[in-house]
Formats: structure tokens, C-alpha cells, sequence
């Protein structure tokens, strides 16, 4: 079986995993949704955000080869909350630049995705704390100079802490899958990062 299949396989198993659980926490979310539990006020109806993430991508080029990224990340997004434990980001536009930081030659490119998602948000715990996850998935393109363009399908999971109505931090996965026929082998990037993010609304 060829290496680029089985990391297929060992993908979507992380990909149905990392469903099955955030569908478990929106299903206890709504549970909690109809009941109070105090600070009901602490999520933002409708706000305007902005994501700030610093980490590091891992560049699939070749069957067994993959090249280690510099890969800061900046993010708006349009959020509804429904109740204070459940939420929508109608829209996150996403802009990686990712920097190649080992090897003769410096390589750097970047990467347009748009992605509807949801958020879960737990019951506070400390005044306006909380636990919140996020699910997204959407469409993206890859731009580098004198190369071609890939376009393809990306999705972005994150877990952190809301530490009031305004600032959150937590980690954040995003996967971008490219859709190019003339290779043989999976061209994909996989970027982890500390996102840093605020929620501007009311």
C-alpha cells in the first residue's frame, strides 16, 4: 500500500474522531441550553472577530518527505451566539503565510481559506471563563510566487479558553487539502498554532 494511502487512512480517522467529540459537547451544550447556569450574559449575541495564531506547518510534498513552516495566521470572522453555549461563525476569512525555516532555500507562500463553523461554549466556572470549541470547514487557495495556485478543501478545529466576553486563547489544528490531478501523492498542509482571538460586539 502506498505511504501517501495510508496517511489518507490515518486522516479521516482523526478527521471522524474529531467529529464524533465535538458533536458529543454540542449535544451536552444543549442540554445546558435550557436551563440556567448563571452568567448567561457572557457570550456576545453578534459580534466581529479577529483571530491572531503563531505556530508551525508541516508541508506534504512528496511521498515521504515533509518540510517543517514558520506559519503566522491572522483571522476575521462574523459570530452569532444562539444561546451562551452554542454559536456560529457565518463567515472566518483566514490568511497563513507560511515561511520555509530549514534548507538552502527560503520558500514562502500563503493561504486563502474561507470557512463557515461552530462554537461551543461550556458553563463559566469562574466569572466569565469558559471552555470553548470550534469546528470549521470550508474552501481555501494557496498562493506562490512562480508556482502554480492549488485550491482545495480545509478545515480548522480549536479548543481554548474564553478568559472574558472579549479575549480567548487556545490551540487551533487547520488542515488545507489540495485538489491537483497530475500528482500521484497527497499534497496537503497541516498547521498547529496558539490562537489568540477577540470578540468585538455586543
Amino acid at each position: 500500500m502506498r505511504p501517501s494511502r495510508i496517511r489518507d487512512k490515518k486522516m479521516k480517522k482523526i478527521v471522524l474522531t474529531t467529529l464524533l467529540l465535538i458533536t458529543i459537547m454540542f449535544v451536552s451544550i444543549f442540554s445546558y441550553a435550557s436551563k440556567p447556569q448563571g452568567a448567561t450574559n457572557c457570550a456576545k449575541k453578534n459580534a466581529f472577530g479577529l483571530d491572531i495564531g503563531l505556530g508551525g506547518s508541516f508541508l506534504e510534498l512528496e511521498k515521504k518527505k515533509f518540510e517543517t513552516l514558520f506559519a503566522p495566521a491572522l483571522g476575521i470572522r462574523v459570530l452569532h451566539h444562539f444561546n451562551p453555549y452554542f454559536g456560529m461563525d457565518f463567515f472566518k476569512i483566514n490568511w497563513i503565510t507560511d515561511v520555509l525555516t530549514t534548507g538552502k532555500n527560503k520558500v514562502m507562500y500563503a493561504r486563502l481559506q474561507i470557512m463557515p463553523g461552530f462554537r461551543g461554549n461550556s458553563p463559566t466556572f469562574f466569572k466569565c471563563m469558559s471552555v470553548y470549541a470550534v469546528f470549521r470547514i470550508g474552501y481555501g487557495m494557496k498562493f506562490e510566487e512562480k508556482s502554480s495556485n492549488f485550491e482545495g478543501l480545509c478545515l480548522e478545529t480549536e479548543l481554548g479558553v474564553n478568559l472574558t466576553r472579549t479575549i480567548f486563547a487556545g490551540f487551533a489544528y487547520n488542515y488545507h487539502k489540495y485538489f491537483e490531478k497530475k500528482f500521484d501523492y497527497n499534497l496537503a498542509t497541516h498547521t498547529l498554532s496558539f490562537r489568540l482571538g477577540f470578540n468585538f460586539g455586543k
